[in-house]
């Protein structure tokens, strides 16, 4: 076995290095997105609530029923607006949580593959001491071996 530590740990753990960097760069990109979505149902809701207060302010007065069909028209298009904003808010939560648990994953299998190369580089170690030992072994019996003879 080679006294060297695998190379294929070090790749492995740049690999999953730029795909943690990329799930982060994800990451940030859907709670950006999340956070758009949630201003702009906010802004439906607070226009619905400004429309409202209008119209039950003129209420009391005289008005056509021209002015009561178009705010029903109105009220109604928001309705779906917000729907829509709604359905693409939880779709954008949705997608976070999943990029969300990726990232994780990533950053598991990122330690797991660090702890791995540091253990085959303690490996490769060991193995090199054990040869300079069995080495400085036998210079030391070769050097007895010599002296019985030389004396």
């Amino acid at each position: 076995m080679s006294t060297q530590p695998r190379q294929c740990w070090s790749v492995l753990v740049q690999k999953t290095t730029r795909d943690k960097t990329a799930a982060q760069l994800a990451m940030t990109q859907a709670q950006a997105q999340l956070e758009r979505l949630q201003a702009n149902a906010q802004r439906i809701e607070t226009m619905m609530s400004d429309y409202r207060t209008q119209h039950e302010s003129v209420q009391g007065q005289a008005h056509q029923i021209a002015d009561s069909l178009n705010y029903r028209r109105f009220i109604d298009q928001l309705e779906t607006l917000r729907e829509r904003v709604q359905r693409d808010v939880t779709a954008a939560a949705t997608q976070r949580e999943r990029l969300r648990q990726v990232l994780l994953g990533l950053e598991m299998e990122l330690n797991k593959l660090a702890k791995l190369q540091e253990q085959d580089a303690q490996k490769a170690l060991q193995q090199l001491n054990k040869r300079e030992q069995n080495r400085l072994d036998e210079w030391g019996v070769m050097r007895y071996q010599f002296g019985k003879q030389a004396g």
